[in-house]
């Protein structure tokens, strides 16, 4: 009877002392991953349940229970693509070699804060990206905003231009002048537009296939 409480961990019981001791270990690195990892940023959690699962890392049904508690929040998590979500595959590892406890334990922390830092950049990498994407598409709508809005000026410009060239006013000449000062300052606005532009992109790396003209 004594033999049998010394093989139980946290509510299982185990047959052998060293399947005992894999799961004391495991119990201690699922309470470091959970004090680490941030349960509000789901992108964080998918990348440390499927690298754990990639890395078979568990063994014990303890294990298993923080794989399939990570499991049921990224599938409730609207945030989350389900297909993104690997399935969890059973296949527990009988242990064949036996560590000295603290190492063991200072193995198992080291895992699973090398498990949370590669989650979290992954997560930052696509964040980046995400972002270049946004600044990219804000770039083009402007531009396209932006030539829209002098095509429209000239169309006007030019139709101010006929009506006084067709008119009787004796002032025509000084209409004129007027519409080609409008003119260069239009150009130069649209200069100093496109080296704003520029600075921007290259500010931000953003290489969209545009020349300035």
């Amino acid at each position: 009877m004594s033999d049998e409480k010394n093989y139980v961990v946290d509510g299982y019981v185990f047959e052998t002392q060293r399947q005992a001791e894999q799961a004391k270990r495991e119990l201690e690195g699922i309470r470091y991953t959970k004090e680490a990892l941030n349960m509000d940023n789901p992108e964080a959690v998918l990348q440390v349940y499927n690298r754990i699962l990639r890395d078979k890392i568990f063994s014990t049904p303890i294990g298993y229970a923080f794989l399939r508690e990570l499991q049921e929040y990224l599938i409730a998590s609207p945030a989350i693509v389900n297909a993104d979500i690997h399935p969890i595959d059973f296949k527990p590892v009988v242990e064949q070699v036996k560590f000295d406890d603290k190492e063991a334990m200072r193995l198992s922390k080291k895992k699973s804060v090398e498990n949370y830092k590669a989650g979290q950049r992954e997560m930052k990498q696509r964040q980046r990206l995400r972002k270049q994407e946004e600044v990219a598409s804000g770039v083009a709508q402007y531009r396209r905003k932006f030539r829209v809005s002098l095509t429209m000026n000239l169309l006007l410009a030019i139709i101010m231009f006929l009506m006084v060239h067709f008119s009787d006013v004796p002032t025509i000449i000084d209409y004129e002048n007027k519409l080609i000062d409008r003119y260069e300052m239009w150009e130069n606005q649209l200069t100093d537009r496109e080296q704003k532009i520029q600075e921007y992109e290259e500010k931000y790396h953003i290489n969209n296939g545009y020349e300035q003209p």
